[in-house]
């Protein structure tokens, strides 16, 4: 899994967010922690900022991460990133899902 966390973090880019590396990978962000806490003791990301941010300590590290996948590794990483930012975008305009007795206890959006 260490491999899958540090593919998926030189897709998004120099910096980047442990919980959109999670989602892409689809685990929790506490399941990808161990992955990233080695990739902090092997000196290849870094803390950076705001918990739950890394960056890759240098270009050249990340470029070395993103150029040893396979051309299909790399695509399918970059689609299932996309597809990942655009689901989280469309989650925060989405209003609440709400049920109640008024609704005899069936799921209404924005209600």
């Amino acid at each position: 899994m260490a491999r899958e966390v540090l593919q998926v973090a030189a897709v998004i880019g120099e910096r980047f967010s442990d919980g959109l590396v999670a989602s892409a990978v689809g685990r929790s962000a506490l399941v990808c922690v161990p992955a990233l806490d080695e990739a902090v003791a092997g000196g290849l990301v870094a803390p950076a900022g705001p918990a739950g941010v890394h960056r890759f300590v240098h270009a050249l590290v990340r470029d070395a991460v993103e150029e040893g996948m396979s051309t299909v590794a790399r695509a399918r990483w970059h689609r299932v990133v996309a597809e990942t930012i655009a689901l989280l975008r469309l989650r925060r305009h989405l209003p609440p899902v709400r049920s109640g007795p008024a609704l005899g206890g069936r799921r209404a959006i924005g209600a």
